[in-house]
């Protein structure tokens, strides 16, 4: 097997992993390979680059996935519900291993993780005297939030002006996605350029201020959203300043009538709605 005598063999060693895993854990399975690197996690005490709010800061900024439930905050698990568990999702952990773009943001949390900073934009939002935003998020942070969300503060359709300030230039059709589990927030976009092109959310991930934006949008919905939503896609659509809201429930297991399925990852159900939606665009 692979010696594994500090932090930065272990790192190439997972690496090694990830180029062929059937060869060593005997599948091609994302949490095949999650269980090794947790053993070896617990027995060379070298493993802290992995850390949860890195690894969650890693799929904010680069899918836009936020925890919404404390009890789900493991950072591979988050993994495993964006990508699932086969081979797509071990090429994404993969770049997350040789992927060390997210240490630049360090300087926009100060204190806590993503899901930390949301949780305190809206509380702040939702009360002005709120200690624990104030005590330690970014001033900057805070004037952003205050100015872009000051009005519809309570309904879906405030979600267009914050996604028009990320985009940065004329737009007159805005696709967004959002999907609700019980555990998770996903936002995605897709938005039609003068240039006659459907341009997502991710093509705006080197723009200085996107990572911050998108701690904003989060905490915009975080503080929204109704609690029968969860389990939902819902696509709101600004289209030459009309907006319309659709909401589609993922179906259970078993359950064949509707769209979507719960077994399905983030990034899976995401396609599936470009999809659909492009085609009828």
């Amino acid at each position: 097997m692979f010696i594994v005598d500090s932090k930065t063999a272990l790192r190439e060693s997972l690496i090694k992993l990830t180029e062929c895993p059937s060869i060593f854990i005997g599948a091609e399975r994302l949490d095949y390979l999650l269980t090794f690197s947790a053993g070896w996690d617990m027995v060379t005490s070298v493993y802290s680059w992995a850390a949860d709010h890195e690894i969650q800061e890693w799929i904010f900024s680069r899918e836009s996935v936020s925890i919404a439930n404390a009890a789900s905050s493991h950072g591979t698990s988050l993994i495993s519900y964006c990508y699932g568990n086969s081979n797509d999702a071990i090429a994404k952990y993969n770049t997350l291993l040789k992927d060390v773009a997210f240490k630049s943001k360090k300087d926009m949390i100060q204190k806590g993780t993503v899901s930390q900073l949301i949780y305190g934009i809206a509380s702040s939002l939702e009360n002005d005297i709120s200690c624990f935003f104030h005590e330690w998020a970014p001033i900057t942070l805070r004037q952003a939030a205050k100015e872009i969300t000051r009005s519809n503060l309570r309904t879906y359709e405030g979600i267009i002006p914050i996604i028009n300030h990320i985009i940065g230039e004329p737009c007159d059709d805005i696709n967004v996605f959002l999907c609700f589990s019980n555990h998770f927030l996903c936002v995605k976009f897709l938005y039609y350029t003068e240039k006659g092109e459907w341009k997502e959310c991710s093509s705006l991930i080197n723009s200085n201020d996107h990572f911050k934006n998108l701690i904003i949008l989060h905490a915009f919905i975080t503080l929204v959203k109704d609690k029968k939503h969860n389990n939902h896609i819902i696509t709101l659509r600004n289209k030459r300043n009309k907006i319309t809201i659709k909401y589609e429930k993922m179906q259970t297991s078993g359950d064949t009538s509707l769209e979507y399925s719960n077994n399905d990852s983030i990034c899976t159900l995401f396609t599936k709605w470009k999809k659909i939606l492009l085609s009828h665009i």
